[in-house]
């Protein structure tokens, strides 16, 4: 897929302005950007909660498997 800097600008503000995601970002001990993750809300009606769905996940390369991203319980 082709790069759109532009259009990936524009979807994420708009994300941003309707509140529509979650955005978490990560960086290193300088503030370099390591990378990010956003999560999307989706609600579910047999269990009647809500649960989020990562769809974007993005990390440096530099950074892949040094332990930025961790799950946490």
């Amino acid at each position: 897929m082709e790069t759109d800097m532009e259009g990936s600008h524009q979807f994420l503000l708009v994300r941003i302005e309707r509140r529509e995601s979650e955005i978490f970002i990560n960086d290193d001990d300088d503030g370099v950007l390591a990378g990010c993750v956003q999560l999307y809300p989706i609600f579910s009606s047999t269990r009647m909660r809500r649960f989020w769905l990562l769809n974007d996940f993005v990390c440096g390369s530099q950074f892949s498997r040094q332990g930025y991203f961790q799950t946490v319980d």
